[in-house]
């Protein structure tokens, strides 16, 4: 179920969801125009169109929205009702590692966390203290702590291949030599063209992995239907 706010051009939207498959579908599919009956909203010295706002450092906000379903920030997964929540779209041309954003409503300022968030790619934030919806666009948008990796997320592909299931992540060693230092990897909640949560997954294999082994570790967050894997990378002693 989804609905737009009674107010004019607010461009508030409600995604009646239960788990994170039916966000992605409701809110991968969104753009909306951020508006006021004054006009459009534009931070100082930003460029702003109709259905996006300028945040800096090529990356926009394309949504600001009311949100539905479980709280995938702080690995809780707690269900929620009516939280605050944006859209923010990574067109820098290096991966993102981390980005703070911040949304002023005069006495109140709302905070979302993003990381790891590939060139050309969208993430839905959660407000990380899980405001509810405020029903109106802030007064003013702003960036902080802006940090982008210096060469793109790798995968090690020419080294490791990496599937799973339900809870559990399955890293092989496709080489034909003994890897004996920790392999990390990492992922994050993803589906249908859109990342979800700023949270990124992390788990370790510790001890190394034999050429040719199959190592299994257990990776609470992980779906094959709703994850993707990000980064994967031995840890030299």
């Amino acid at each position: 179920m989804m609905k737009r706010s009674s107010k004019k051009n607010t461009g508030y939207i409600c995604a009646g969801i239960l788990a994170l498959i039916a966000v992605c579908v409701i809110v991968a599919l969104l753009v909306v125009k951020c508006s006021s009956d004054d006009g459009q909203i534009q931070p100082p010295g930003q460029e702003n169109d109709e259905s996006h706002i300028m945040l800096g450092s090529g990356l926009k906000l394309t949504l600001v929205g009311e949100y539905d379903g479980v709280f995938f920030e702080d690995g809780s997964n707690e269900e929620i009702n009516n939280a605050l929540a944006i859209v923010l779209c990574n067109e820098n041309s290096s991966d993102l590692q981390y980005a703070e954003v911040f949304l002023d409503y005069g006495d109140f300022t709302a905070s979302f966390t993003a990381t790891n968030i590939p060139s050309g790619q969208s993430v839905l934030l959660l407000e990380k203290n899980k405001t509810l919806s405020l029903e109106k666009l802030p007064d003013d948008y702003r960036l902080g702590n802006v940090t982008f990796f210096k060469e793109k997320m790798n995968v090690c592909d020419d080294v490791f291949t990496v599937s799973g299931t339900d809870g559990y992540l399955h890293v092989t060693n496709i080489t034909d030599k003994d890897i004996t230092s920790d392999v990390v990897i990492s992922y994050k909640n993803y589906a249908n063209d859109m990342f979800y949560g700023g949270i990124t997954y992390r788990i370790t294999v510790s001890g190394g992995i034999k050429a040719g082994q199959t190592v299994q570790s257990k990776a609470g967050h992980f779906s094959p239907a709703s994850s993707k894997v990000m980064t994967v990378a031995e840890v030299k002693k």
